[in-house]
């Protein structure tokens, strides 16, 4: 009877103690999700893992570079935004495959794929 109570008792907190690691570890999506880092155009932005500077903002509607040794034009309807930067990680291992800006207007800029074989893109 002892020796049952006991197993009992053990599974118990070994129940107790899981759901406990359970509920403080974050979930997948807060591991691997995107590191948001917001600041002024001018300075350089840091977080924990990498610090980037924006060095130059270009608006276009027609973008022309050379791939693969083609000449390869891209149009849109609406605005190309290329934008220089400063990137470095601060550890060896990162690898940064993608970016975002926010203007001042609250519009959302990303890398596109309509722009792969240009030179100097962030991998994807």
């Amino acid at each position: 009877m002892t020796r049952l109570l006991l197993s009992v008792l053990l599974v118990g907190v070994t129940a107790l103690l899981l759901a406990f690691l359970q509920s403080t570890t974050p979930s997948y999506a807060v591991l691997t999700g995107p590191i948001e880092t917001s600041g002024p155009q001018k300075d350089t932005v840091s977080s924990k893992t990498f610090s980037v500077k924006v060095a130059k903002l270009l608006r276009a509607k027609t973008i022309a570079f050379t791939s693969y040794g083609k000449p390869v034009e891209r149009q849109t309807e609406g605005v190309w935004l290329i934008v220089s930067v400063e990137l470095q990680s601060k550890y060896d291992t990162m690898t940064i495959q993608a970016a975002a800006i926010e203007g001042a207007s609250g519009r959302s800029y990303r890398q596109t794929h309509r722009a792969d074989g240009a030179p100097r893109l962030l991998p994807s």
